[in-house]
């Protein structure tokens, strides 16, 4: 930069140097293009700040995100059911009960969701994958439970870890009663059995509420009349047991 000599009625010395404006140069627009104040820089308006990259250039989604998209329809490939995680598997199944109860009868659905248990031909990961359903989605019609009941009778080498147990001590007297709607029902099981889930086994919204009494001890009541066939899951220790009951509702 040049520095200007001295100017008449000025002293010697240092002179103050020209001020020059700090000043970014302003964009403007023309047209179709946009162009800086100075003729020496032009930016074409489709320059492209963010380039979009090729499509075979764009990065994929893991094939587990890919999977999970799908969960619940009906053209998941059957190839890649395997692949799943136990938790992801128990999600999918829980969306098929929902979806295909609208166009399937539940003996149908039943059938063909057990049917996606056995040909994994592994029962310790259906085992598994039965314990998360009902941790992993919403129960529309068909409980988990069940499903459970429904491999136990039709195909028991399937799933491991589940057995058919009376535990319910006082079924005889519960079935040979009839309660009033509101009415508590008492359970008796052993001190060491801790309930896990139980279905009303057709389906229903009675209204029910079944809550835990003092040790050995589970109370359950209705709000509709009816005939309700109960399940039940219990589990002493590491052992899971399956019983049942019919209790009956009048108003």
């Amino acid at each position: 930069m040049a520095i200007d000599g001295p100017k008449k009625g000025q002293q010697g010395g240092a002179t103050p140097a020209r001020k020059v404006s700090a000043k970014a140069p302003s964009l403007v627009s023309r047209g179709d293009e946009t162009v800086k104040n100075s003729d020496s820089f032009r930016l074409p308006a489709h320059a492209g700040l963010f380039p979009t990259m090729p499509d075979s250039k764009q990065p994929k989604l893991p094939k587990s995100v890919q999977l999970k998209h799908k969960l619940g329809q009906d053209d998941f490939p059957p190839a890649e059911l395997e692949g799943l995680s136990p938790h992801l598997f128990a999600e999918h199944l829980m969306l098929i009960l929902a979806n295909r109860r609208t166009s399937k009868s539940r003996d149908v659905v039943m059938k063909e969701v057990a049917q996606m248990l056995v040909l994994l031909g592994d029962p310790a990961r259906a085992r598994k994958i039965i314990a998360l359903m009902p941790k992993v989605g919403k129960i529309v019609d068909i409980y988990p439970l069940e499903l459970l009941d429904y491999l136990l009778r039709e195909s028991p080498t399937s799933i491991t870890g589940y057995s058919w147990n009376s535990f319910i001590k006082n079924r005889a007297e519960i079935e040979a009663n009839v309660y009033k709607i509101g009415e508590t029902v008492e359970l008796r099981v052993p001190l060491a059995l801790k309930m896990r889930s139980f279905a009303i086994k057709g389906g229903g919204e009675p209204g029910y509420a079944l809550a835990p009494g003092p040790p050995g001890v589970y109370w359950i009541e209705f709000g509709q009349a009816g005939e309700y066939p109960l399940l039940f899951q219990g589990q002493v220790r590491r052992q899971s047991f399956l019983d049942s009951l019919l209790v009956r509702i009048e108003p």
